[in-house]
C-alpha cells in the first residue's frame, strides 16, 4: 500500500511552513525548541507515516528532491520527537543519512527551497 501523494507535502508544510505562509523558507522555532505539544502533534499527524517511513516503505519517495527532503524529516528530525529521550529516536538516521548524502552527491538539494536545502545539507553533515 503506498502513501496518499500528498502525504509528503503535508510533512514538508508542517516543519517547514506552507508555500505562501509567513513561516515558508524561513527558520522555525519549533526545530530546535522541545515542545510536548509539537511531540504530539507529529505523533497524531504523522504517527502511522513515520513507522512506514522507518520500515521502508516509502522509500519512492526518494526520487524526486522534495519528497525526498520530506522522507530525511520522517526519519531524521520527527523520530527525535516521536522518540524523545528513547534510543528509538535514532533508529532513522542511517536512512536519513545516506538520502541526504546521495542528495547532496548528486546536487538534487538545490532545486529545493533554501530553508529546505539547508536542512538536508545539514542532515548528510550530522545525522
Amino acid at each position: 500500500m503506498s502513501a496518499p501523494i500528498d502525504a509528503w507535502q503535508e510533512v514538508l508544510d508542517f516543519w517547514f511552513g506552507a508555500p505562501g505562509s509567513p513561516e515558508f523558507n524561513t527558520e522555525r522555532n519549533l526545530w530546535f525548541t522541545k515542545s510536548a505539544a509539537t511531540d504530539q502533534a507529529i505523533e497524531h499527524a504523522f504517527g502511522a507515516l513515520h513507522a512506514r517511513a522507518i520500515g521502508g516503505q516509502l522509500n519512492a519517495w526518494a526520487e524526486a528532491p522534495a519528497s525526498a527532503c520530506a522522507l530525511i524529516v520522517l526519519l531524521d528530525q520527527f523520530s527525535r520527537n516521536l522518540y524523545r529521550d528513547d534510543a528509538r529516536a535514532f533508529a532513522g538516521d542511517a536512512q536519513a543519512l545516506a538520502l541526504a548524502r546521495r542528495m547532496v552527491d548528486t546536487g538534487a538539494e538545490r532545486r529545493l527551497p533554501t530553508e529546505q536545502s539547508s536542512r538536508v545539507v545539514y542532515a548528510g553533515r550530522s545525522t
